[in-house]
C-alpha cells in the first residue's frame, strides 16, 4: 500500500515540476518576442539632420592645404617656391628657346672670295698746340675733305662661320682744302708763309689687314686690323705754287693705321661696309707747321665689295 501512494506522489511531483517549467519558458518567450512601437522622423527632421552633417563631411574632406599656413618658429610665414618659379630656371628656359630658334635660322658660312672694293669718305688732318706757343693744349684741324679708294679685296675664311681675313690693295686719293689754322704752314726756308686757301692733294696705295668675326646665322661682321700706307703724292697748292711734301722732307715715307668697322652681306656676292680710319704715327714731322706738333689724320668711309667668285 505504501508503495502505491509513493509512486502516486512521485507521479504528481513530476507533472508538476514539467508544467511550471513549460510555463516559465513560454513566458520569457513572450517577454521576447514582444516590440515596442517605432517613432519615425519627419521629413523636416530629416532635411536639418543632412543639413548639419554636410558642411562636416565637407570640411573633412578638404585637402590638407587648406590648412593653416606653415610657419616658423618665430611666427613668420613659410612660403615654399617649385623649381618653375625661380628665376634661375625662367631664365634657363628662355635660353633654351632662343637657342632652338636659333638653330631654325639659315646660316651664312664664310667663302673664300675675292672681287673689286671702292669706298668713299671724310678725312681730317689735324695737330696739336706746341706749349712753347701755347699755354694750353688745343687740337688744329689743318685739313679736311673728301677721300676715296679703288682696288682688290679678298676674304680668306678661318672658320666655317665665325672668323675670316679681310685683306687686298687699294688705290686712295684725297683732295683737302686748309683750314683756318693752316696760316702757320712753314715753307722750306722755315719762313712763315701765309696760305689760308691752300689745298692738299695726296695719293697712296694701302694694304689693309683686318679679323672679321661674326655668329653663325649672322650677315653682319665686325671688322678689327691695321693699314699699312705708302704715300705716292703729298702735294700742296697755294696761289699756283706747288710744293711737294714727299721731296721737301716733311712727310712721312709709311703710314700705319687702326681700322675698325663693320660689314654685312647684302647678297651672296655684294657686301657694304663702314671703317674708321686712325693714323698711329705723324703724317708730317714738326717741322712743317710754326705751333702746331703731332700732325696726324683720321678717316671716316663707307664701301662695297662686289665677289666675283
Amino acid at each position: 500500500m505504501k508503495h502505491y501512494i509513493l509512486g502516486i506522489l512521485l507521479t504528481a511531483a513530476f507533472a508538476f515540476a514539467q508544467d511550471a517549467s513549460t510555463d516559465s519558458a513560454s513566458s520569457s518567450t513572450g517577454s521576447a518576442t514582444v516590440k515596442e512601437p517605432v517613432e519615425q522622423a519627419t521629413p523636416e527632421e530629416t532635411a536639418v539632420t543632412q543639413e548639419q552633417v554636410e558642411p562636416v563631411a565637407q570640411e573633412l574632406s578638404e585637402p590638407a592645404e587648406q590648412a593653416a599656413p606653415e610657419r616658423t618658429p618665430e611666427g613668420y610665414r613659410i612660403i615654399r617656391i617649385t623649381a618653375p618659379e625661380t628665376k634661375v630656371y625662367k631664365d634657363s628656359v628662355a635660353e633654351v628657346k632662343k637657342a632652338e630658334e636659333e638653330a631654325k635660322r639659315e646660316t651664312v658660312p664664310f667663302k673664300f672670295s675675292f672681287g673689286p672694293m671702292a669706298t668713299l669718305g671724310y678725312r681730317s688732318i689735324s695737330g696739336i698746340s706746341d706749349l712753347n706757343y701755347y699755354s694750353v693744349d688745343s687740337v688744329f684741324t689743318m685739313f679736311n675733305g673728301l677721300s676715296s679708294q679703288i682696288g682688290i679685296a679678298l676674304l680668306i675664311p678661318l672658320s666655317e662661320y665665325n672668323f675670316a681675313i679681310r685683306t687686298g690693295a687699294l688705290f686712295g686719293y684725297t683732295s683737302l682744302i686748309a683750314n683756318d689754322y693752316s696760316e702757320f704752314y712753314r715753307s722750306a726756308t722755315y719762313e712763315s708763309d701765309d696760305w689760308g686757301d691752300a689745298s692738299l692733294t695726296q695719293m697712296r696705295v694701302s694694304i689693309p689687314l683686318l679679323l672679321a668675326m661674326k655668329t653663325r646665322v649672322s650677315t653682319a661682321m665686325f671688322e678689327l686690323g691695321a693699314q699699312v700706307s705708302f704715300p705716292i703724292v703729298d702735294e700742296l697748292s697755294n696761289d699756283g705754287k706747288k710744293t711737294n711734301l714727299i721731296d721737301e722732307g716733311f712727310r712721312a715715307s709709311v703710314d700705319v693705321s687702326l681700322l675698325l668697322g663693320i660689314e654685312i652681306f647684302v647678297t651672296k656676292r655684294l657686301s657694304i661696309s663702314a671703317l674708321l680710319e686712325i693714323q698711329l704715327n705723324d703724317t708730317y714731322n714738326n717741322d712743317i707747321f710754326i705751333g702746331v706738333n703731332d700732325v696726324s689724320y683720321f678717316d671716316i668711309k663707307v664701301g662695297a665689295t662686289y665677289a666675283v667668285f
